[in-house]
């Protein structure tokens, strides 16, 4: 009997020890859960459709030109590298030696880098057909720059090569980008 009374004190001596030492302790509130950080707003997606408008001054030797035309095109991202294919359909109005409306067409390929989300520097080449005056080569470069979620602004100079012809277009504009 001696062994079952020190069992029942050895485990109630136990259980008071243990009783109280949880009480000694104090009960902290769980913590706040962690909450991530929400992800930073996506900057420009340059990939995609954009169409648009630019207008701008043909110059050989001297004032020559105007331009306006409209354009389509579309832009593939890899990482940071931008490149690009875009279609123009315009005409130009030719000062001298007396007014006269001109049409042309052109394609063209970009090269370009994100030099952040919003600006993209690129160089382009392509061909131009004017309908009075033939075939053309172009090459040259511009700055794009997003302004809102789904426009963008640029500017651009590109000389035109035809035998021993040549000229310098600078021109202005606007696109839309509708994925954005």
């Amino acid at each position: 009997m001696r062994i079952g009374k020190t069992l029942l004190l050895s485990v109630a001596g136990s259980a008071l020890i243990a009783t109280g030492a949880m009480a000694a302790d104090p009960i902290l509130p769980a913590p706040p859960p962690v909450v991530a950080a929400p992800p930073p707003a996506p900057g420009f997606d340059w990939a995609g459709p954009y169409v648009g408008a630019q207008a701008g001054v043909f110059l050989q030797g001297g004032f020559d030109s105007w331009t306006n035309f409209v354009q389509a095109g579309y832009n593939v991202v890899f990482n940071r590298v931008l490149v690009g294919v875009d279609g123009q359909l315009g005409h130009y109005f030719v000062f001298s030696p007396f007014a006269t409306l001109e049409l042309f067409g052109a394609l063209n390929v970009r090269l370009g880098g994100l030099a952040t989300d919003q600006v993209v520097p690129y160089a382009e080449a392509g061909l131009l057909y004017d309908f009075g005056a033939g075939l053309f080569w172009t090459a040259g470069g511009g700055l794009e720059f997003a302004v809102g979620n789904a426009v963008s602004l640029f500017g651009e100079a590109f000389g035109l090569f035809a035998g021993g012809y040549v000229g310098t277009q600078i021109q202005f504009g606007v696109n839309w980008h509708p994925g954005n």
